[in-house]
């Protein structure tokens, strides 16, 4: 894998309300770090996809459905390939492939905007099966995997195929509560968000987790601080 750094995304810092500022900053780490931190948002979740072949029955679909214990299957031949539709042009940071028993030994990630005219992104002349985690800085509404010589000889096995973009971050917004409090306010997120707080943004940041209770009404979290007079930063934080 490719170490991909980190990256912060700050929001604007919001008015003082109970002597409290607040930031809104939301951290993402990227598909790439050390840890194999976050999942991205899969945008060829259950997406149309072609394939040059498939057999037994396992059949291209199976590489986009999230379940682990399908795939797809070419032919015995080196010369495959398979696409997922986007639906839309998007800017693409990560791919995913997790190979069966017959894997790429040598194989590229393309795009393309018209499924006709594709532009190499990636090429891998040295797979060795389990799970690629590709880095990628590219737009396009397919992307393909194309296979040039297969691992064992015998075409190739995919698992899964994700294609990733960065996940859309909740906006931290702050409600005037009672006199002595104020609300944190964010949307629910199919990524998993805490709170965190410092006393200051002065390096080294010690940011640390906020355990006020969070009460959740429909797709909306709200979280209650009482303070008054101290001055407090506060985050999302995307987890794993």
């Amino acid at each position: 894998a490719t170490e991909n750094m980190p990256q912060n995304f700050p929001d604007n810092i919001h008015p003082d309300i109970a002597g409290a500022k607040v930031v809104a900053q939301t951290v993402f780490n990227g598909l790439m770090s050390n840890g194999e931190t976050t999942p991205m948002t899969d945008l060829a979740l259950n997406q149309p996809v072609s394939a040059s072949s498939s057999i037994n029955d396992n059949v291209a679909s199976n590489a986009v459905d999230a379940d682990y214990t399908t795939m797809w299957q070419s032919a015995a031949s080196n010369n495959q390939w398979i696409y997922v539709d986007l639906g839309t042009n998007l800017n693409l940071n990560g791919a995913y492939l997790n190979w069966g028993p017959d894997y790429g030994l040598s194989y590229q990630l393309q795009v393309s905007t018209d499924a006709a005219n594709w532009a190499s992104v990636y090429t891998n002349n040295a797979g060795a099966g389990g799970i690629d985690r590709i880095p990628l800085n590219a737009n396009g509404r397919y992307v393909r995997m194309l296979g040039i010589q297969s691992g064992t000889g015998n075409g190739y096995d995919l698992l899964d195929f994700t294609v990733t973009a960065p996940a859309s971050p909740p906006v931290l917004n702050i409600t005037q509560g009672s006199p002595n409090s104020f609300n944190l306010v964010w949307a629910e997120s199919p990524a998993t968000f805490i709170l965190e707080s410092a006393a200051s943004l002065s390096p080294p940041v010690n940011w640390q987790p906020v355990t006020n209770s969070i009460t959740t009404t429909g797709e909306t979290n709200c979280l209650t601080i009482n303070s008054w007079g101290n001055s407090c930063y506060y985050r999302l934080e995307q987890l794993p």
